[in-house]
């Protein structure tokens, strides 16, 4: 009979557990995250691939080279297009080559202080779109960088010989303490050759996502990513230890030259 009893609270608690696993895949099926994606093409190849997690592809071929990668965990985004026309013959045509990299998460905040009701995260990236020479009309590079509404940057047909980036695109996000919110992000790197020229996009350096979170707080999310606030500024008792240790030094030093 105690066996039989046994038995029926292993099943039930199986059972409850299968449900909630059926659950969380359904959830995760239907809203779409937490989510990665990694798109790479030269030509007429390409390659998709998406992960919860973490997505990464690359592609090369005599006539150019894609890589991307975005990392959940991490909160990055990384692109490359390289593209070679290898002969500077007018009107010898290279590939176009694009990469792009996305994520798509959902984001929660512990600790939110009593009267706070809305965080900032910033999206920086850097990198290089380069034209050989200065390119020519049909020999460009370039790149779109999205982080939701009124947050984006994009450069299209570049020409530049060389054309160093630096952009940090900001968004605000109305949080409470526990309650999820959805983040989404994109870079995407692209370049086309043309009479010889090989230009290129380079963010391989990374786009690094980041939160201006208030003191004690802490922020995760479904793919993985933590980060935690530090204060910047010492707090009363740290200052108190410095001052006497900066008088005790002082002392010291007037000893020594007594």
């Amino acid at each position: 009979m105690k066996h039989k009893e046994l038995s029926k609270r292993h099943s039930i608690h199986v059972f409850l557990i299968c449900g909630m696993m059926c659950l969380f895949l359904l959830t995760v099926a239907v809203n779409g995250y937490p989510n990665t994606h990694a798109y790479v093409a030269v030509g007429g190849s390409w390659i998709d691939k998406t992960d919860p997690i973490k997505s990464s592809a690359i592609l090369t071929r005599t006539l150019g080279s894609s890589f991307a990668e975005a990392d959940m965990s991490a909160g990055t985004l990384k692109t490359y297009a390289y593209t070679s026309t290898l002969l500077a013959i007018p009107g010898f045509r290279g590939v176009d080559v694009n990469a792009s990299a996305s994520f798509d998460d959902n984001f929660t905040i512990q600790g939110l202080p009593a009267g706070v009701n809305w965080i900032e995260a910033s999206l920086h990236i850097t990198g290089r779109i380069f034209s050989p020479g200065g390119g020519s009309a049909n020999s460009f590079s370039g790149y779109d960088i999205d982080f939701g509404p009124g947050a984006d940057e994009k450069i299209f047909g570049n020409t530049s010989a060389d054309k160093p980036i630096d952009v940090t695109l900001t968004q605000t996000y109305f949080v409470s303490s526990f309650d999820p919110f959805r983040v989404q992000g994109s870079l995407q790197s692209y370049a086309h050759g043309w009479d010889g020229n090989n230009p290129f996009s380079d963010f391989s350096n990374t786009a690094i996502l980041s939160f201006a979170l208030p003191d004690g707080t802490t922020i995760t999310s479904e793919g993985g990513f933590y980060q935690s606030a530090s204060s910047t500024v010492p707090e009363p008792a740290t200052m108190l230890l410095l001052g006497i240790g900066l008088v005790g030094l002082a002392g010291t030093r007037r000893r020594m030259s007594i």
